[in-house]
């Protein structure tokens, strides 16, 4: 389906058929099974699609030498093990046995499950950490995973999948921005917003955190719109937004400031104060890193009631804000 369309080869797209790819595998080990046990010609298509998969499934596992190095010898002697009992007790063969073949099934599920599934839990460690987009395991080998390669984003370093990237786990800046805004949040939803998903995803990976992405993944998403986005404010469902997180928003697809999220952006600017990094990051805030082409600086900015309407509106740091920072520098 996706070979004959127009959508490239990617492991999020790719997850988008495990399903039915799941229940095609059922059927056809059913099929294959009955086929086996029938006997004659058919008994040999079973070993056979073994053999084939398992010699598949270990070369892969070999082209990453130094990620679970005992898998790529296991899937091979699983297989062979798996195919030397399926020849055995094949119905006219040597030790035709219902037990021996039942033991050659087992052994054909596990020399052909191993592999993905030792690959599928890595999901789970955070030395391998998560593209985002459906890959996990070993990255940067062979010219990175997930069907795009490995390519570098601005402000974000190597994207490992084609899209951006995230260990699993924050920076020190970054938990200091997350820890100041928890605890200045007060009641409202979000911990912060931010101007796309790229700027959303390591926190929300990392601890949960309820961090709203303006335009969704693309940036296109017209969600929220302008006046949902001021009625949040009002209301103290967002305090907080953070812009200028790596690739911006509208610009992975086209639209760049013609998006709902930009113009929410260029409001956010016009009429929310900064938050100087110091107030959150201490005496020792890094300074600003120069932004990669077609990005921009992060900063966070505080909006509140009455921002809506321009009677909060200040590029200047709110004077408490300004107060917090003028404590934490250095002396």
């Amino acid at each position: 389906m996706f070979s004959a369309g127009s959508v490239g080869g990617h492991t999020y797209y790719m997850g988008v058929i495990a399903v039915p790819l799941a229940a095609l595998t059922g059927g056809g080990t059913v099929a294959l099974w009955r086929a086996y046990r029938a006997g004659g010609r058919r008994s040999w298509v079973l070993p056979g699609v073994v053999a084939a998969t398992a010699a598949w499934g270990a070369f892969l596992a070999s082209e990453f030498p130094t990620f679970l190095p005992w898998l790529a010898p296991a899937v091979g002697a699983l297989g062979l093990a798996a195919v030397a009992l399926l020849v055995l007790a094949r119905p006219g063969g040597p030790r035709t046995g219902g037990r021996l073949a039942l033991a050659g099934l087992a052994a054909s599920l596990a020399a052909l499950l191993l592999a993905p599934g030792a690959w599928a839990v890595q999901v789970f460690n955070p030395a391998y950490g998560s593209s985002g987009m459906g890959a996990v395991g070993p990255s940067g080998m062979r010219g990175g995973h997930g069907g795009h390669g490995s390519s570098k984003w601005p402000g974000n370093g190597h994207g490992k999948g084609g899209f951006g990237a995230s260990t699993g786990q924050l920076s020190a800046e970054q938990r200091a921005l997350l820890a100041y805004t928890t605890a200045h949040r007060g009641t409202s939803r979000y911990a912060f917003a931010t101007d796309g998903w790229n700027g959303a995803s390591p926190y929300i990976l990392a601890t949960g955190a309820h961090v709203l992405a303006l335009g969704g993944f693309s940036g296109q998403v017209p969600f929220p719109t302008e006046p949902q986005f001021q009625h949040l404010v009002d209301t103290g469902a967002v305090r907080f937004v953070l812009l200028g997180t790596g690739r911006g928003a509208g610009t992975p697809f086209g639209g760049g400031s013609a998006t709902t999220a930009a113009r929410i952006a260029d409001w956010v600017r016009t009429d929310c104060p900064r938050v100087p990094a110091s107030a959150y990051a201490g005496p020792h805030a890094p300074k600003p890193a120069r932004p990669g082409p077609g990005a921009t600086a992060q900063t966070l900015y505080q909006c509140g009631p009455g921002t809506a309407d321009g009677s909060a509106g200040s590029r200047a740091p709110h004077p408490r804000l300004a107060e917090a920072a003028a404590r934490n520098a250095p002396r």
